[in-house]
């Protein structure tokens, strides 16, 4: 997927969605309207799980053998590559290579900004006044969807040195159906905050050798994590996860035919 493919398909803006739409890639659940922010879903490639691999700029950024450490910054990327059959030799066994390509500074200044946000006004149901009044929910309501994202970026000294920079928050509240137990439907909303933020710089040596550092500050925040309709409210927990991720890659042209990286 290049960069304008990824402006313009009508997806949550990450990871499981395009995956949701990349041939021999399957998930076991969707997304419905940015309702999954910050929730992985299960994926196969040509029906097998759990020898996945993640990658960010070529940092390895996989969770467990199935899942991403990560949320991603999607505006930060220049390209994203699904491979889930005949991988290259850094892939150490079968299963799905995702490779997040991160953007470079140009000779021009750059940038761009992207929000969106969805009401709870712009939802409907099809529960009756008399179900409301036995006491039925009204199922797992989006109660706050936004979604923030800008990067930038262009030359320090043009033709030699680059930069890039890129930030994004998103948060989304959901209802939790009978929780807690001891007063159902009365808890607050399930709340998932996620904040990114990213620098890349990038130095030409000469024509054949190119240097690059990248840095991505992650979090994530669920101050009710593990909510549901079979928990009280003492029994879930505040969960606030701190991530970096970062890298150092020299380039180097040796021949015509032979590269280093």
């Amino acid at each position: 997927f290049s960069a304008t493919e990824l402006k313009d398909l009508p997806t949550a803006r990450d990871m499981w969605s395009l995956i949701g739409i990349s041939p021999g890639l399957i998930l076991k659940s969707f997304d419905v309207g940015g309702s999954a922010t910050g929730t992985q879903i299960t994926y196969y490639a040509y029906g097998m799980t759990g020898q996945q691999r993640v990658q960010e700029d070529g940092v390895n950024m996989t969770e467990s053998n199935s899942a991403s450490s990560t949320y991603g910054d999607y505006s930060a990327f220049s390209e994203v590559q699904m491979g889930t059959s005949g991988n290259d030799a850094s892939m150490p066994s079968p299963g799905a290579q995702i490779n997040f390509v991160v953007k470079s500074g140009g000779n021009d200044f750059h940038g761009d900004f992207y929000q969106d946000f969805e009401s709870p006004n712009f939802q409907g149901h099809n529960i009756s006044q008399t179900q409301l009044n036995e006491g039925a929910g009204v199922g797992t309501r989006i109660t706050t969807y936004h979604d923030t994202n800008g990067d930038f970026g262009g030359p320090i000294l043009k033709d030699k040195l680059w930069f890039f920079s890129s930030a994004r928050y998103q948060e989304i509240g959901t209802r939790v159906t009978g929780y807690p137990v001891q007063n159902p439907s009365s808890g607050p909303a399930f709340t998932t905050k996620l904040s990114d933020a990213l620098y890349k710089v990038t130095y030409q040596i000469n024509e054949k050798n190119r240097i690059s550092q990248m840095l991505n500050f992650i979090r994530k925040q669920q101050p009710y994590r593990n909510a549901s309709n079979t928990q009280y409210s003492d029994a879930v927990y505040n969960q606030d996860l701190v991530e970096w991720i970062g890298n150092v890659v020299w380039d180097s042209t040796i021949t015509p035919r032979a590269f280093l990286e």
